[in-house]
């Protein structure tokens, strides 16, 4: 058992959603907290340098998720520059072009999405993972998930979700991956559950087996502007 969230922990995790597009060739998107990206390349340097390599090839999508975990919606000033940091942060240490952000806990610029998605355009960021459906607000696309892996343990809803939905989106935190959250006199720790790491697996076989197409967040968004185009032009 180990107290908090150390940063050693969501190396793990981080390394075996690295390893599918490594190994597979499985295309996801990485929300990134910067404080936790140069935490991580100090405990592990291997991870940066893979995540260099799944870039380059283009195996991976870098986002933000703020410079510290920031809770989004306090200090509009201090929440413009941090998007803003990170951003310019990701794209010049990796250079790569980043796309999009997802808020801590559904956070938003200003409590509000159409401020926040305002607030992002300014930016140059072209979509928010925060919302469940997908939606334009002031040039911004939105977008979020509707399968949580770390609390949906049924893959049988994710099956049926691949077969009656033209995209189905999970959310993934390293952390929980291989650790589980529990709570002792008042206070959190993490205990090591490979019962979840085997979960995570099953669920992608599943969405293999089932059909299921594995693609960016911003190839996708591109998809959904396209169908909604069509979708516009036979009405």
């Amino acid at each position: 058992v180990i107290a908090g969230y150390p940063w050693i922990t969501g190396i793990r995790g981080f390394h075996e959603i690295l390893n599918y597009s490594f190994h597979y060739g499985i295309p996801t998107t990485n929300y990134v907290v910067i404080r936790d990206l140069q935490a991580f390349e100090k405990l592990d340097p291997t991870l940066i340098e893979q995540m260099h390599v799944l870039l380059r090839d283009g195996y991976i999508e870098l986002g933000v998720h703020t410079h510290y975990h920031r809770y989004l919606g306090k200090d509009f000033a201090g929440d413009e520059e941090d998007l803003e940091q990170s951003k310019i942060y990701l794209e010049r240490r990796f250079n790569t072009t980043v796309f999009g952000m997802r808020g801590q806990y559904l956070t938003l610029v200003g409590n509000n999405a159409a401020m926040h998605a305002t607030t992002l355009q300014k930016l140059n960021y072209t979509y928010f993972s925060n919302l469940g459906d997908f939606i334009i607000l002031n040039g911004v696309a939105s977008l979020g998930p509707n399968f949580f892996l770390v609390s949906d343990w049924d893959v049988t809803v994710l099956e049926e979700m691949i077969n009656n939905n033209r995209h189905v989106l999970t959310l993934d935190h390293p952390w929980n991956l291989a650790y589980k959250e529990i709570t002792v006199d008042g206070e959190i720790y993490l205990e090591e559950d490979v019962k979840r790491l085997r979960h995570f697996r099953r669920a992608v076989l599943t969405s293999i087996n089932t059909g299921g197409v594995f693609v960016q967040a911003q190839e996708l968004i591109e998809y959904l502007k396209k169908q909604q185009k069509t979708s516009s032009k036979s009405l």
